[in-house]
């Protein structure tokens, strides 16, 4: 059980000195225990990194 599952998240990821920001809906956790991210586009990530606020 994920934690997190359902609830609106902003992901910060910092790749190769550029900020990254991703906002959606945690989804879960995968095989390899890597956050699920449903994007706003619809779009599913896994996250392996990155620094997770809980947004409303």
């Amino acid at each position: 059980m994920d934690a997190l599952a359902g609830l609106r998240l902003r992901v910060t990821q910092d790749y190769n000195n550029e900020k990254k920001v991703m906002t959606g809906v945690a989804c879960g956790v995968d095989t390899h225990g890597c956050l699920q991210l449903q994007q706003d586009n619809g779009k599913i990530s896994t996250l392996f990194t990155g620094r997770i606020d809980v947004i409303y």
